[in-house]
């Protein structure tokens, strides 16, 4: 399901989302575009969703702190500007979203060099794919991830740290080396 909506209004409500989960009991990929999420809950949206994309949101504080999601697999904020560290906070906490093996952060320029290297602190070895372009990234934040590539990060074939404009180097052919236990990775830069 695509829904693409106005950020000024509440047009993502949860009877709106009550009546979707209802009808289509199998759903598993929600795609929301320009909403204010404010209206509605985490636990508003189906238990089975394995895919959520929320684009250009905006997404309240404490928003995942109750998410139920036992099979989720994808996870992409793209440029939803109020995404934090303690949105990501809340997601570390979880311990169903350890089964996530994609998380798409692009343009979330809040996401600071510590939230980053909590997050693979917290051992989430499912990840097979991070983008963290357009974020504030730095090579504090590279440096985390290459030195948790063979415990931490054993499945990630896909990184992506395109238009970090704090990475103070251009040369990241260190990287690579890092993840030698998978012969696919790629790393966009």
């Amino acid at each position: 399901m695509k829904a693409y909506t106005n950020k000024t209004k509440q047009s993502v409500t949860s009877p709106l989302m009550a009546k979707l989960t209802a009808t289509c009991s199998n759903l598993t990929s929600v795609e929301i575009r320009y909403a204010n999420l404010e209206s509605i809950k985490v636990n508003d949206f189906p238990d089975q969703l394995e895919s959520l994309s929320l684009i250009r949101c905006e997404i309240p504080v404490n928003w995942f702190k109750e998410n139920r999601f036992t099979g989720l697999r994808s996870l992409n904020l793209t440029d939803s500007a109020n995404v934090r560290p303690s949105h990501m906070d809340d997601l570390i906490a979880n311990p169903l979203m350890k089964s996530l093996e994609q998380l798409t952060l692009k343009g979330c320029y809040r996401i600071s060099d510590r939230a980053i290297e909590m997050f693979i602190e917290k051992s989430f070895d499912c990840l097979v794919r991070l983008d963290l372009s357009g974020t504030v990234c730095t090579n504090t934040s590279i440096h985390f991830i290459c030195t948790n590539a063979n415990s931490t990060f054993a499945k990630l074939n896909y990184l992506s740290i395109k238009n970090c404009k704090n990475l103070l180097n251009t040369d990241f052919s260190h990287i690579i080396p890092s993840f030698k236990q998978n012969e696919s990775f790629v790393l966009d830069h």
